[in-house]
């Protein structure tokens, strides 16, 4: 293999993800990569995880963005720094997408990339000649446009489903590797201290993380690297007793959907990573919870049971109001009961 396609291979979730949201080809991302970053291995790349040798401007600086300084076309120049490869990812495709003398790219189609590739270089991305050419024989030997296709492909089954409405969370043809399962755990973060892992954590390699059923709705996508749980991505299930299940990925290394959006089995969420400041290394935090039912009509089929002279709506709000909605509804009315002390009345 290569060094071309074995920077592809490593790198080619994120492009895909890219494409998703940007409309940008997958192989003509990953050729830029090839190409500005010497595959991956350029001081650039090495020491600010920048891959596509985007300078930093004042607006990147005033809003805090971080920036080394080397020699390109004069000495000491400032070039963006990334806390990750998919910052870099992302930033570039956003530099793409926000500057107008790239606009006429974006007519294109998402798999033409012949034409982006001649596109970038006549709004001048890189000053040396030849580019199109370039990044167009990079993508035909490496046989990169196979990426584009992927994401073109409706419905994108990568996992392997128990049927077809289902999948693993990401893709796997025998077994998940689980590090660490759900429940009580000495902290990786602080060994003398003893926690709650609300999910299980999976081995993973910077690979695609999936919707695991159809249907799905995302209702929450957290972009900040430095939270507890780094990136992440909910999406809510609903059955047919109205209650409804949400599964979270945490520590991602890039988010490829957006709050809103409808995801069906094996659609690819995102690329798992190591974000957040409560994580020792890579892996996918996955949790499942189911969320209640209406405690409205619980409370009132509770009151019933009661002597008429008890006041339980306040404390019953009290005790729901201040739990997780995720909390089993079980636990809530055994609460609810203990706190008027059913058991004591005549």
């Amino acid at each position: 293999m290569s060094k071309n396609q074995e920077y592809a291979e490593r790198y080619a979730n994120f492009a895909m993800v890219q494409m998703r949201k940007y409309g940008i080809p997958a192989s003509v991302t990953l050729a830029q990569g090839i190409l500005e970053s010497s595959n991956g291995q350029s001081r650039l790349a090495q020491k600010e995880n920048n891959h596509f040798g985007i300078k930093a401007t004042a607006a990147w600086i005033e809003g805090g963005g971080k920036y080394g300084l080397y020699t390109d076309d004069k000495p000491d120049e400032k070039f963006c720094s990334y806390a990750t490869v998919g910052d870099s990812y992302e930033h570039h495709s956003r530099f793409l997408k926000e500057n107008k003398r790239y606009a006429d790219c974006f007519k294109l189609a998402a798999d033409d990339y012949k034409g982006w590739a001649q596109g970038l270089e006549r709004a001048g991305y890189a000053t040396g000649g030849n580019y199109a050419a370039n990044l167009q024989r990079i993508i035909e030997v490496n046989g990169l446009d196979k990426y584009d296709r992927m994401v073109m492909e409706a419905g994108i089954s990568q996992g392997k489903a128990a049927t077809e409405h289902y999948s693993f969370p990401m893709e796997r043809n025998e077994f998940l590797l689980v590090t660490s399962p759900f429940g009580m755990r000495r902290d990786p973060m602080n060994p003398d201290k003893q926690q709650i892992h609300k999910g299980i954590d999976i081995q993973t390699n910077r690979e695609a993380v999936l919707a695991t059923e159809d249907k799905g709705k995302v209702v929450a996508v957290n972009q900040n690297a430095d939270t507890p749980g780094g990136r992440s991505v909910t999406v809510e299930y609903e059955r047919a007793d109205n209650s409804k299940v949400q599964v979270s990925y945490h520590h991602l290394e890039a988010v490829g959907v957006k709050t809103g959006d409808t995801v069906n089995a094996g659609q690819q969420l995102g690329v798992s990573g190591s974000t957040g400041t409560r994580t020792t290394g890579e892996h996918l935090h996955l949790e499942v919870k189911q969320t209640l039912l209406p405690i409205e009509h619980l409370i009132e089929e509770e009151q019933k049971q009661l002597p008429s002279d008890t006041d339980v709506t306040i404390t019953a709000y009290e005790i729901f109001n201040d739990r997780d909605l995720s909390q089993d509804v079980t636990a809530v009315i055994f609460d609810i009961l203990e706190a008027v002390k059913l058991d004591d009345a005549p």
